[in-house]
């Protein structure tokens, strides 16, 4: 990869795997036209050990790829602890759940960043298309996050009880609400 990453390695390969199940059985559940219209290219980054895994999906197939050969519809970086918390407890949600709602061309559409800042420290940056700096930053806690993803935990309410401090990004954040 030409940002310096290094690509695959084992670190997350296993907890790619069940997003990848996910994918697969999110689009089996399309009727046969609609799946061959999914295509996604969705990168995720490790900011500690510098490691860049790339998944491509075409209908109903998602594969591990060397590189990169098309837009870039989600990449998440973040650390390698982080970013496996994420893909295992909630992570595949933010693919499968506009995919099951039939929210793929929304998802698709979205330009953007949003740099979740964990109130225990650390933080992940789910973004959209080349973007370099976050359209929306917010400060949550990781359990939040995940709450978030995994749809228990509806971002308004959140706001209302004070569970998530919005630092900026008021618009994108709202822009969301078509995808989730």
């Amino acid at each position: 990869m030409s940002d310096g990453h290094k690509t695959a390695g084992a670190g997350l390969v296993p907890a790619i795997a069940p997003l990848l199940q996910a994918y697969a059985a999110a689009v089996s559940e399309l009727p046969r036209d609609a799946q061959q219209q999914v295509h996604l290219t969705i990168v995720l980054e490790t900011t500690d050990t510098h490691e860049t895994h790339v998944v491509v999906a075409d209908g109903p197939d998602a594969t591990l790829v060397a590189t990169i050969d098309r837009p870039i519809n989600v990449r998440v970086s973040g650390t390698h602890e982080v970013i496996k918390t994420f893909i295992q407890a909630s992570g595949s949600q933010f693919i499968v759940g506009p995919i099951r709602r039939g929210k793929i061309t929304a998802l698709r559409a979205l330009r953007g960043s949003l740099v979740l800042r964990f109130n225990e420290g650390g933080s992940v940056r789910p973004s959209s298309g080349e973007v370099s700096q976050p359209e929306a930053v917010i400060h949550l806690s990781q359990a939040d996050a995940l709450a978030l993803f995994c749809g228990t935990l509806k971002p308004q309410v959140a706001v209302m009880l004070g569970r998530i401090r919005i630092e900026s990004g008021l618009p994108f954040l709202l822009s969301l609400d078509r995808i989730l």
